[in-house]
């Protein structure tokens, strides 16, 4: 929203086209909304990107015309998909090893993105709140971690039947590795060294009994439902009635546009016990960065599992 064109900042430039809009374009994290919720669903797994251009003119009404279409800015996001296509597109034993870096070198530039946030929050802890704040930090790097190695691991499938790809992935799965071990010795470290000025020992928190119990329940998803149910409309009214799903106590928008909820659907994968799927939703959260209205806690989760289970989408193990 700058008003004045100043060519020293690459952000704050017009199109020669003569576009409505400044080109000012910002990647922002997924945000659960619209057919990229259902598309990057876990039951259905195709990764996705949305291009979005605010304000948002009104839209599925009598008053959507073409006019609130800027033809440069309809231009620069076919233009950016069309590129993204290529990349992906074009990957073969040639240039996979440059994909794979770059995707190396973005995941270990978030990685230490992390580990700075997991230390800031251990500068502001007291004595009463540093080792919860310690448990959030080593959750947030072994979180990390994960989502870093599957990420290496989804380019393999762009060169199929490369040894050498195969060989430069476990590399450099093997590489992040070893740098959150270190980046979770330094943190194990710096807690001791915030005890010390604080008066405290250094200890770990010590599960509660709701947690202990809802790390053996493990959700387990039912085949052939696939996507989020939320796509069909008050699905789960439909299915439990608008009396049962209110008894659960949920967020008023669980089904669609919250992302904690969200993302607590797409880490059910039959492994995470309903602990281990909020760990990693807290983590996914506090990295991006989501305002609160997003977040989600244990009970939360525990119920949304509940809710699932009871219309049929999931099932519980012990």
């Amino acid at each position: 929203n700058r008003n004045l064109l100043d060519y020293r900042n690459q952000d704050n430039l017009y199109a020669p086209e003569g576009s409505r809009d400044q080109f000012h374009m910002r990647v922002i994290p997924y945000n659960g909304f619209g057919d990229e919720m259902q598309s990057n669903n876990n039951t259905v797994g195709i990764p996705t990107i949305a291009f979005g251009c605010l304000p948002v003119p009104p839209r599925h009404s009598q008053v959507n015309f073409l006019s609130y279409v800027d033809p440069t800015g309809l231009h620069r996001v076919a233009y950016l998909g069309a590129t993204l296509g290529a990349v992906f597109g074009w990957t073969d034993g040639r240039n996979v090893d440059q994909l794979i870096n770059e995707v190396f070198g973005a995941g270990r530039s978030k990685l230490i993105q992390e580990s700075n946030l997991a230390l800031a929050a251990l500068d502001g802890g007291d004595d009463r709140t540093i080792a919860l704040a310690f448990k959030k930090g080593q959750a947030l790097l072994r979180s990390g971690l994960e989502r870093e190695r599957a990420m290496l691991e989804s380019v393999e499938p762009l060169a199929p039947g490369n040894n050498d790809a195969s060989r430069l992935i476990g590399l450099r799965v093997r590489e992040e590795t070893d740098l959150v071990d270190s980046l979770l010795t330094q943190f194990d470290a710096e807690y001791r060294r915030r005890c010390g000025q604080l008066g405290c020992r250094p200890q770990q928190v010590a599960l509660s009994a709701e947690e202990r119990d809802l790390d053996s329940l493990i959700p387990k998803p039912v085949p052939g439902i696939m996507g989020t149910s939320a796509y069909f409309g008050n699905y789960y009214e439909k299915i439990l009635g608008k009396e049962k799903v209110k008894s659960f106590g949920l967020a008023s928008d669980f089904a669609y546009g919250h992302v904690g909820y969200t993302e607590a659907h797409n880490f059910i994968d039959g492994r995470r016990s309903i602990l281990e799927i909020y760990r990693a939703v807290d983590s996914e959260l506090w990295s991006e960065g989501y305002p609160s209205a997003h977040g989600i806690t244990l009970q939360e989760v525990a119920s949304y599992m509940r809710m699932l289970h009871a219309a049929g989408v999931i099932t519980l193990a012990s």
